[in-house]
């Protein structure tokens, strides 16, 4: 919830000063509500969508950053004919956000997907600029979800390894699909 009351107090901004992005930033956010709503339901959805709703909300997200935040978003691969679960690597890629934005000290999001024949990697890290509040436990809620998810849909078919030190957090992530 709180991403969608940010997205759409960003949207508003955006159409009070009228500016030309209101309409593709309301597309954007459109199509990744319907990627919720209809591809959640599958067990497994080309990797193409999941990197299209990735890239959505990392444009998304880029509306509210300042110079002072630098992201890479790169894909490497074939992703067209790859098969995955839906909304495997949001969490993370969230958690790059929400951990490594400033508008007061630099900061880097660099996020990495890789698409080979029988396998998906993705990495996502970022500078930590936020520390984690101890009270606030919806960073380890939501990756210990996601391993929980891994663990079930595959088993001993992945790799998961998350570095967490004082000034980077970075997760590695391989999936192998066969």
């Amino acid at each position: 919830p709180h991403f969608l009351f940010n997205i759409l107090n960003d949207i508003y901004g955006q159409a009070i000063t009228k500016s030309e992005h209101t309409a593709d930033s309301i597309a954007k956010l459109a199509s990744m509500m319907r990627h919720v709503l209809t591809e959640v339901n599958e067990d497994l959805i080309g990797l193409e969508k999941e990197v299209k709703y990735l890239k959505s909300y990392v444009e998304l997200q880029k509306m509210r950053l300042t110079e002072k935040t630098k992201v890479s978003f790169e894909v490497d691969g074939n992703i067209g004919s790859q098969q995955i679960p839906p909304l495997l690597f949001i969490n993370f890629v969230e958690n790059a956000f929400k951990y490594g934005v400033s508008n007061e000290v630099e900061s880097t999001i660099s996020i990495l997907l890789s698409a080979q024949t029988d396998s998906v990697s993705l990495k996502v890290k970022n500078d930590k600029v936020f520390a984690k509040n101890d009270k606030d436990d919806s960073h380890n809620i939501g990756i210990e979800n996601t391993k929980r998810r891994l663990e079930l849909i595959f088993g001993n078919r992945y790799a998961l390894d998350i570095y967490d030190n004082e000034k980077t957090f970075e997760v590695n992530l391989k999936l192998n699909l066969k």
